[in-house]
């Protein structure tokens, strides 16, 4: 029914258009000009020059409009009037689809400079952070973005242009998520596997990202089917914990003073007493003696004898029982013709080690 009426209102316009093609009153000149700049309208190409040349020839049938009416007051311009009212609303639509293109464009490169700066902050600033707490909300805020993102207009132009640069950046991720991995497996502190992991927590959400904005992207679509093997095969923070400590107990139980390359019980001594005054609160255990002789130290220019230093390894218990191996190195200065006593010369801890391997 509504189209029914719409049709009979627009043939009603069209007949008084004809009936005006009669006219020949002192407007005929502005009458005809306008009717040819609805007409221009009407047949303009389908393109990207069709919003701005519409906009222009509704001001010139505005104008014709104008005049007609100043020229010829008793004239009937309904027909024009609501011709006029017809190609003014296309032309409306037009700049509000241009506006709305422009905010499109506009958000869309926002998002795509910005894109993955949620992943960076916040960061740890020390051993005790939560490191996969961080990274958890990193991510949520990075998501959240993104589906605000997806639900408002999108250019879909920026989206392509910024395509080879995130596809390049996935790839890269790729490579920093098989380093983590290599990471977590490695002969790490705790907090080091805790931050290795909530690394690439945050690049399997900037992967997983790419794959929603680019899911036909080659790249992309190779990287998103590594990243679902290695999210599923690294585990809970508790799996992480307990991977950790297995692998620092097998370390504990391993480590081993190096072997003796002499025995001297008189330099033993020389170390385990030095080492005692240099480092208090633990008990010495052993002494590896690890240099075969005194190592002598000259001045460069001159030659003349500086200090003596000799090599050892050291086991120790610490107050709480557990115990440790150290590198230690003694030196003596040479004062007056001969060596003095000894001092500590250099320290370097290798780890716990189990008592009964001592």
């Amino acid at each position: 029914m509504r189209n029914t009426i719409a049709a009979i209102f627009i043939a009603g316009i069209v007949a008084c258009a004809h009936a005006q093609q009669g006219y020949n009153g002192p407007a005929k000149s502005f009458v005809a000009q306008f009717w040819r700049s609805i007409d221009r309208i009407d047949t303009l190409p389908d393109n990207k020059s069709r919003p701005a040349l519409t906009r222009t020839e509704v001001k010139v049938a505005e104008t014709h409009l104008r005049h007609a009416k100043t020229r010829d007051p008793r004239l009937d311009t309904t027909a024009m009037e609501v011709a006029l009212a017809r190609v003014q609303g296309r032309a409306g639509d037009f700049a509000e689809s241009a506006a709305t293109g422009a905010a499109a464009t506009q958000s869309t490169t926002k998002f795509f400079t910005r894109f993955g700066e949620a992943l960076v902050s916040p960061r740890g600033v020390n051993e005790n952070s939560d490191w996969i707490a961080l990274a958890e909300r990193a991510v949520a805020e990075f998501e959240t973005e993104l589906d605000q993102f997806l639900r408002s207009p999108v250019d879909e132009k920026t989206v392509a242009r910024y395509e080879s640069r995130i596809a390049a950046t996935v790839s890269e991720a790729r490579r920093a998520i098989a380093a983590n991995e290599q990471c977590m497996n490695g002969d790490v502190a705790l907090g080091e596997a805790f931050r290795c992991a909530a690394d690439s927590r945050k690049r399997f959400a900037y992967i997983r990202a790419a794959a929603k904005l680019y899911p036909r992207n080659a790249v992309v679509s190779d990287v998103l089917s590594f990243v679902e093997q290695k999210e599923a095969a690294m585990g809970s923070k508790e799996q992480i914990v307990a991977i950790n400590a297995a692998r620092q107990a097998q370390k504990v139980a391993s480590n081993r003073l190096p072997p003796p390359v002499l025995r001297d019980v008189e330099l033993e001594r020389e170390f385990a007493q030095t080492f005692s005054i240099s480092s208090p609160g633990y008990d010495v255990l052993k002494v590896h003696i690890t240099a075969r002789d005194w190592t002598i130290d000259r001045h460069p220019a001159t030659g003349a004898i500086l200090s003596r230093s000799h090599s050892g390894n050291i086991a120790v218990r610490e107050a709480s029982g557990k115990c440790f191996n150290f590198s230690f190195v003694i030196e003596q200065p040479y004062v007056g013709g001969t060596f003095a006593a000894s001092k500590r010369g250099g320290a370097m801890g290798h780890g716990e080690m189990l008592c009964e391997n001592v």
